[in-house]
């Protein structure tokens, strides 16, 4: 009898999923590469060139063993053109995120991550008959997390995010078929 509540009391005590809880705001800046072949409602549509700023948040429960388990969303503004008008682009991205920690319980540890989920896009401006367009999203990231103390740490990361867009329902034909890469900056706060 000893035994087994000795045993209860080691199995209900010790924390089977032992981790803390990342929370992260975060600011970049975003590369759109591959600036052809899109149309929307008929229309050609490009990306311009130019750097697109990137507001974003990620919650992150990461495990004592260095697997970290959760989701991002980050948004965008771009300016894109038609054969006769420029836009403003309005484009939200969402992943359900998986990340390995190496090194974990040291103050500085780099990372990889791989996302999956979807991103909107919503166009202002001009007579763009497509009003909003939503497609999937794939991200792999790469970064580096440092704690400045117990509580709280800032982290750089890389992300390289790959959008496709096939929506023939909404205001006509929509293709979108893009990337981009991000660099991205931000606070982190471990609970």
């Amino acid at each position: 009898m000893r035994r087994i509540v000795f045993l209860t009391l080691v199995l209900f005590s010790t924390p089977v999923f032992a981790g803390e809880h990342i929370l992260n705001p975060m600011l970049g800046v975003t590369d759109w590469s591959r600036n052809s072949g899109h149309t929307a409602a008929g229309s050609s549509l490009a990306f311009n060139n130019d750097n697109a700023l990137s507001l974003g948040f990620k919650y992150l429960y990461r495990f004592d063993n260095g697997l970290a388990l959760g989701g991002s969303i980050m948004g965008y503004r771009k300016t894109v053109t038609t054969s006769t008008l420029a836009h403003k682009a309005y484009i939200v991205n969402t992943n359900a995120l998986l990340e390995y920690y190496f090194n974990s319980q040291a103050n500085t540890s780099p990372y990889l991550g791989f996302g999956l989920g979807g991103m909107g896009i919503g166009f202002d401006g001009g007579t763009l008959d497509a009003d909003s367009t939503a497609g999937h999203s794939l991200q792999l990231n790469a970064g580096l997390l440092h704690k400045f103390s117990e509580r709280f740490g800032m982290q750089v990361e890389y992300q390289y995010n790959t959008f496709d867009v096939n929506d023939d329902i909404h205001s006509g034909i929509t293709k979108i078929d893009t990337y981009s890469h991000s660099l991205v900056i931000g606070l982190t706060i471990h609970l």
